[in-house]
């Protein structure tokens, strides 16, 4: 009888510890992502524009159909303007013409900006000019969007 109870004490302990062995340990992990935001091309802008050694306000409300309405000042003197624009990879081009001048002048001059879009700071940052009349004047533009 001595015998019989140590084999099966050996048979539970074989049992017992084949099972203890076979059985998976459950381990969880946690992992962080980091989300970088990109924010498409669409809304309100707002920034600044340089002219020499003078700078001032400048806003792009960018539309998701292609247009785009501009405001500025100028010497004082709000403007507004009207136009398109395009998007290739980073690349920013706009082309618009002022509808709109506190003092009348300008009204007609069609200019240009062409800028690189940022996504993730917001920004757009690049230059401007005037088209027509092709005159040379050139300044820089910085804008962030805000909405």
């Amino acid at each position: 009888m001595k015998k019989t109870l140590n084999l099966k004490t050996v048979i539970l302990c074989i049992i017992s510890f084949a099972f203890l062995t076979s059985c998976t340990k459950e381990v969880t992990k946690t992992v962080t992502v980091t989300v970088t935001p990109n924010y498409p091309i669409q809304g309100l802008w707002i920034g600044k524009y340089t002219l020499g050694t003078s700078s001032d306000y400048y806003s792009f409300n960018i539309k998701q159909d292609g247009t785009i309405l501009v405001e500025t000042k100028f010497q004082g003197q709000q403007q507004l303007a009207t136009g398109s624009w395009t998007l290739t990879g980073k690349q920013f081009i706009t082309n618009y013409s002022i509808i709109y001048t506190g003092n009348l002048q300008g009204i007609g001059t069609v200019q240009q900006a062409d800028a690189t879009w940022d996504s993730t700071a917001n920004t757009l940052i690049g230059t401007w000019k005037n088209t027509l009349p092709s005159n040379g004047v050139t300044g820089t533009l910085s804008l962030n969007r805000v909405n």
